[in-house]
């Protein structure tokens, strides 16, 4: 159990460069997937979230169907996805701490 409490407010908080290691995975079964592994920067427990190439949250009006290519021009979002236990954390929630976390791209881009 994480000595922090889940964050009731949700919090965005924004991660440093090398917080997390970028990957591509393609293990032919199934989707293509960016994928992140790193520390949470408000819990600090350990953490994995992976999104599908080309088919990420699109803005408002976007459809859901269309492969567009991956943002590349400013830093992704996702909400802590650790699996510590934290005090207060809703039944609903199946993990995470709460916070919001903007997740920068690494700097020589997104992996091939």
């Amino acid at each position: 159990m994480s000595n922090a409490a889940y964050d009731h407010d949700a919090t965005v908080h924004h991660a440093a460069a090398t917080a997390f290691v970028w990957t591509r995975r393609d293990d032919g079964a199934g989707p293509e997937l960016y994928g992140i592994e790193g520390h949470c920067p408000a819990c600090h427990c350990p953490m994995a979230v992976s999104w599908p190439v080309g088919q990420y949250a699109v803005a408002k009006g976007g459809l859901l169907g269309r492969r567009a290519k991956p943002v590349t021009d400013r830093p992704w979002y996702t909400s802590c996805r650790c699996r510590s236990a934290h005090h207060g954390r809703p039944p609903g929630e199946d993990g995470g701490c709460g916070a919001g976390i903007y997740v920068p791209l690494p700097a020589n881009g997104l992996p091939e």
